[in-house]
């Protein structure tokens, strides 16, 4: 009998969380090495140094915090809670999305934060390669928040890479009203220079807490 199992044999890798073992097959990227992956890697080394610099009772604080949230991924139980590890490099890439890449905070108890919906008010372009998607919040965003969106754009007719998304942190000067804007974005959806009037939008965002990271999944 193992009462502990970890590494790989072939395409399949054996996973603990908590005191369970599961067995997965190893995921395969579809464009390894890509400028975006690079970048990634990059913010996701910084933030594995930056769980590594804290001190013993920092990340004990995190470790209590994580007791506390379900993952969002495999397994889905009632039992599994996140690591404190999980949940900082969570909070600390949703900063990293947002433009705000910083060392996250723990808080003692996470805020209530209300059930928020965003209404799209309009798509434009300012220019051949800039799209601007507005949006109108509901209620009004809290402050010390902001709404990180991950976005996938592609032209009508034409497929998009379905693992590929831009994340942008919204701007807002009343709370209210929320720009995302995606610079180069025919280039980074690879639309191209095709002359098509209409593109395809699909948005799905979070309310973020700016200083410790904590995001609420809305849509």
């Amino acid at each position: 009998m193992f009462d502990r199992l970890s590494g790989s044999a072939g395409d399949i890798t054996a996973v603990r969380k908590g005191n369970k073992h599961y067995f997965r097959k190893k995921v395969k990227t579809q464009c390894p090495n890509t400028e975006h992956q690079q970048t990634h890697h990059q913010v996701t080394a910084r933030g594995v140094a930056a769980w590594q610099s804290l001190d013993m009772d920092k990340q004990e604080q995190w470790n209590r915090l994580g007791k506390q949230v379900r993952p969002h991924s495999f397994p889905f139980d009632d039992e599994s809670r996140l690591s404190g590890y999980s949940l900082f490099m969570s909070c600390y890439l949703q900063l990293a999305s947002a433009g705000r890449e910083s060392v996250p905070e723990p808080v003692s108890n996470p805020v209530s934060v209300p059930d928020l919906s965003l209404e799209l008010a309009g798509i434009s372009e300012s220019d051949s390669s800039t799209l601007n998607i507005e949006c109108k919040a509901t209620p009004a965003i809290p402050d010390g928040f902001c709404i990180n969106a991950r976005i996938k754009v592609h032209a009508y007719g034409y497929d998009c890479n379905p693992g590929y998304k831009l994340s942008r942190c919204g701007k807002s000067d009343d709370g209210c009203h929320v720009t995302f804007t995606l610079q180069d974005y025919r280039r980074s959806f690879n639309i191209g220079t095709l002359d098509r009037r209409e593109v395809f939008v699909k948005l799905e965002y979070d309310l973020m807490d700016m200083q410790s990271g904590f995001h609420w999944t809305n849509k």
